[in-house]
This record gives C-alpha cells, sequence and structure tokens, in this order.
C-alpha cells in the first residue's frame, strides 16, 4: 500500500481496508511516501507496530499539522496489496523526499520494486491512478491496476482530472465507488460502466448499539472534516433553529479542518456558542465511544463551492451501526446510506427550517429514534459491514487478475 502518510485520522477506511485483509491472511506491503504520520492515536492491533515506531509526539505537531495533512491526502493514497498469507511490512526511508510529476512516478515505481511481485496494484483514490500506471508502465509490475474513487474525487478530482482518468481507463483493470451518485460521475468523464463495480466503505457492526440515553437534555453530534461539503455550518444554523423548541440541546462537532475559526465564530454569531463543543479531531474509537452519549447523528451535507461533495458518508454509517437516528441531507451519496423515513430522516440541501422541525420531531419522540436506530443499524449491517466490504474489495482483485490481458 502506497500512501501519502500512515495512518491519517480523517480517513479511518484506510487502516480498516488494511486490518480487515491482514485478518484474511493476505500480505500488505505498505510503503509511505512521507516517512511520518500525522498524529499518535490508536489503530488495529495489526498495524499499531507501525504507529508506535512512526509517530511523533502531539506535542511536536505544528499548529495547523492536521489541516495540511488533509491538503497532502487530498493529493492521492496508492495502495500495493500481495495476496499471500504474510503479515504487514512497513518501507521506510526518511531521507527520501518526493518530487514532482514524472520524477515522482519513477520514486513511486522504485520503492514498489523492492516490493514486488505484486497480484494487484491498489491505487485509492483517483488522483494516484496515473502513479498507478507509471509502475506498471515503467516494468516494475506487470499487475492488474484497480482504482478506488473516494468522497473526495468526487467533484474537486474526477470534475477538474476527469479527463485523466478516463485517458487511464485502459490501463486500469476496475474504477470502484462506493456509491451508485460516485458510478454515475465516474461513467460521466467517460471512464467505460464496464469498468466500474461498487465497493461500499465498511464499517464496523460488531459492536453492541447504544443504549438510549438517560440523562436529560438532549445531544446532536456531527462527525467529520471541518471543510464546506460537509454542511457544518448548516448544521449549527439548523441547531439555532431548532434551540428555542428543544430544552437542554446540546451540539458536540468532532472533527479538524480549515474551516474550525470560521465555524467558531459562526457559532457565537448564532447565539449557540454556549450548547456547542468543537471537540477537535479524535481517535475512531473516541468517535465511536462518543456515540453512546448522543441522541442524534446530523450532516447537513452539500455541495461545495469547488464542486466537491459526499461521495458516501462514512459518518452516518458508523452513527447508524451504532443505533442511532441520522437528520441528513439527499447530497451526494448520502441518500444511499441514510434511507428517508426507514432508517433516518433526509431534507433537501440547504433546508435549514425543515431539518430544524425533524430534530424537534425526534426529540419529542424517543421511540421514532430508536425504530429509525434500529432500522439503519439493520440496514448498515447488510450493506455496509466491514466482512462484507472486504468480501467485496477480494473478489474485485480475483476478477481482476483473472480478467486482465498483461501486455
Amino acid at each position: 500500500m502506497l500512501v501519502h502518510q500512515f495512518p491519517v485520522r480523517s480517513e479511518t477506511f484506510i487502516v480498516d481496508h488494511v486490518a480487515g485483509l491482514l485478518d484474511r491472511g493476505h500480505e500488505v506491503v505498505v510503503l509511505p511516501l512521507t516517512p511520518r504520520p500525522t498524529a499518535e492515536w490508536n489503530v488495529p492491533s495489526a498495524v499499531a507496530a507501525i504507529v508506535n515506531s512512526t509517530a511523533p509526539k502531539p506535542e511536536s505537531m505544528p499548529a495547523a499539522g492536521f489541516s495540511r495533512a488533509a491538503k497532502s491526502l487530498a493529493l492521492g493514497v496508492n495502495a500495493v496489496m500481495r495476496h499471500h498469507s504474510r503479515p504487514l511490512r512497513v518501507a521506510r526511508d526518511d531521507s527520501i523526499t518526493t518530487p514532482r510529476g514524472f520524477g515522482r512516478r519513477l520514486l513511486l515505481a522504485e520503492r514498489a520494486a523492492s516490493g514486488g511481485p505484486f497480484d494487484v496494484v491498489h491505487a485509492q483514490f483517483g488522483t494516484t491512478a496515473s502513479a498507478a500506471a507509471a509502475i506498471r508502465r515503467h516494468g516494475v509490475s506487470t499487475a492488474p491496476i484497480v482504482c478506488s474513487v473516494h468522497g473526495q474525487d468526487v467533484n474537486i478530482d474526477i470534475g477538474k482530472r476527469g479527463a485523466r482518468l478516463a485517458s487511464l481507463a485502459s490501463e486500469l483493470a476496475v474504477v470502484t465507488t462506493g456509491t451508485e451518485f460516485m458510478r454515475e460521475v465516474v461513467a460521466g468523464v467517460g471512464v467505460p460502466a464496464g469498468r466500474i463495480r461498487i465497493w461500499p466503505q465498511g464499517v464496523n457492526v460488531d459492536r453492541p448499539p447504544v443504549s438510549p440515553r438517560r440523562a436529560r437534555g438532549f445531544h446532536v453530534l456531527s462527525v467529520g472534516r471541518l471543510v464546506e461539503f460537509k454542511g457544518i455550518d448548516d448544521s449549527l444554523r439548523v441547531i439555532a433553529a431548532a434551540r428555542p423548541q428543544i430544552e437542554g440541546i446540546r451540539y458536540t462537532v468532532i472533527g479538524d479542518g480549515p474551516l474550525r475559526s470560521y465555524l467558531i465564530e459562526l457559532a457565537r454569531g448564532l447565539a449557540i456558542d454556549d450548547i456547542t463543543t468543537f471537540a477537535g479531531a479524535r481517535d475512531h474509537a473516541e468517535v465511536l465511544a462518543a456515540h453512546a452519549d448522543v441522541d442524534v447523528f446530523l450532516q447537513m451535507g452539500k455541495v461545495g463551492s469547488d464542486g466537491s461533495c459526499e461521495g458516501q458518508g462514512v459518518g452516518p454509517a458508523e452513527a447508524s451501526a451504532s443505533g442511532l437516528a441520522c437528520v441528513v441531507t439527499a447530497s451526494g451519496g448520502l441518500p444511499e446510506v441514510v434511507r428517508a423515513d426507514e432508517t433516518g430522516l433526509v431534507y433537501q440541501t440547504g433546508d435549514i427550517a425543515a431539518a430544524a422541525d425533524g430534530l424537534v420531531r425526534l426529540s419529542k419522540d424517543p421511540a421514532l429514534r430508536r425504530r429509525l436506530g434500529d432500522a439503519g443499524r439493520a440496514f448498515v449491517s447488510a450493506n455496509y459491514s466491514m466482512s462484507a466490504s472486504i468480501d467485496t474489495i477480494e473478489q474485485i482483485y480475483a476478477d481482476a487478475m483473472e480478467q486482465w490481458n498483461e501486455p
């Protein structure tokens, strides 16, 4: 697995993907381009040694470190998978810097060569497709390439660089997307429909559902990077609109990003700063633990000014897996994860009044919250479990190896 940094808090599905493959007995080669991960945090025991040996102490990080890490991640993450019953290996070289353009691609190829031969080259994020193709083009690997397009690719990278991805389509065995929405976007830029497969990002459904809160008040949670398309600004407006009708309402936002200062000021301007907590970035285990102290998950997703939007929505999926009712918008892939009036409440993007009314309704009807939460847990367990996700990607790898014609 070629990555810019490993692990990264905002991309827990990469760690889950690695851990799931290791659990199945596959060998995974991790080759970080940037030798130091962004922060020290908890990951499954199978990959804990990497974190312990490479993670800097939090106090050594610059104040804006996480934001810069998120931006660097947007440049792309590569993965190289080997199908053998071997443990995870990590290749690190602190003296290596990442050159640009063609030189960068050659560096990828050279570093990959030390771990080959590979059965599958998996490029995580659409921006890495050209680098993965370079590995093959320069003879380092003749393995088929699987390219996974994720949420942040959908408009930022697909919209601006879709022609590049389409031009590489002949070199890619499979392009995966997490939702039907993303499949349509990728097909729309010219990737042949026959090469697109849906691979939803899985979540842990093995943990027990949260118990209904006994504490007084009504606690709402949002989780995600503090970027425009996550819609935290609209979520704050929903909380402000609902506050007069919900006694004891509180709102917690877990996540960090470039809009943090703006959102704190917005909460102050909306006069809800006294009930709003910006908790910052948290370990994945802490995020899941936070579900036990909330009543509803809220994500007012939208299309950002740069065209970005939510490709799938791991946050709502994890909340549903915990048995929480979700309130989301019909933006991007969100309505595929949260089914309107079945597993949660779904509103049009920007409809603050309707979403606020939905929160008020849920605050006054614990039975409705439980019904939606139970249905959401069942739906996610059936469609987005980590086990099912690994089953799907294993089949995609097998199909790619069987069907791909090497030059």
